[in-house]
């Protein structure tokens, strides 16, 4: 499976546009500045990418993810290390929480966080493509170190495609990224929609 420059780097100002307005709708939460990193893309098999994911996560750490259906289809996950969880769940609480209701608590507001950045990105995704998207329910995960399990695989998915972007929230040393994984046939589909969206 190869793709040309010109369609990386049209997923790259996809992505790119989908995560600012993440990162708006963050920022609106929590009036702090939201800093993006520029995406990675990863193409390969599922289980390569499984394993390169998993050697990425050296920690136990927390995941949101959806599964969208269409003319794309895959999976979304906002993923965010515990200890960095924590601090996000504060700030956009105010510390207004008591101690014994942390996990519940823990598990709705990261839901409601990774459900508007997921929105948000495959939103773009969708409007700048003309591609309606239909999304399952959000999952909310607590994740062991070294796994990678926020990803699933399907029966008959021989490839994929991992567009992974980093956010920070310096003021409070927070940060996570958000992991979109695109099965066949949608990869080859999205990026000549992408390709030729920037070429007209």
């Amino acid at each position: 499976m190869t793709h040309s420059v010109d369609q990386i780097e049209a997923l790259k100002e996809l992505i790119n546009i989908g995560m600012g307005q993440a990162a708006k709708s963050l920022n609106d939460m929590l009036d702090m500045h939201i800093s993006l990193h520029v995406p990675d893309l990863m193409f390969g098999t599922f289980d390569e990418l499984q394993d390169s994911l998993k050697r990425s996560y050296a920690i136990d750490y927390s995941s949101i993810s959806l599964d969208f259906h269409g003319e794309m289809s895959g999976r979304a996950s906002l993923v965010i290390p515990r200890t960095n969880a924590s601090r996000l769940i504060s700030a956009v609480l105010d510390g207004e929480y008591a101690e014994e209701d942390l996990d519940v608590v823990r598990a709705g507001t990261l839901t409601e966080i990774g459900n508007i950045m997921i929105n948000s990105v495959m939103g773009t995704f969708s409007n700048q493509l003309n591609s309606p998207i239909r999304y399952n329910p959000p999952e909310y995960n607590e994740n062991r170190a070294g796994s990678a399990e926020f990803i699933q695989q399907s029966n008959g998915e021989v490839a994929v495609v991992i567009l992974q972007t980093r956010f920070e929230i310096s003021s409070f040393e927070t940060r996570g990224e958000i992991i979109l994984v695109f099965r066949l046939p949608a990869i080859e589909s999205l990026t000549q929609m992408a390709q030729n969206m920037y070429e007209v």
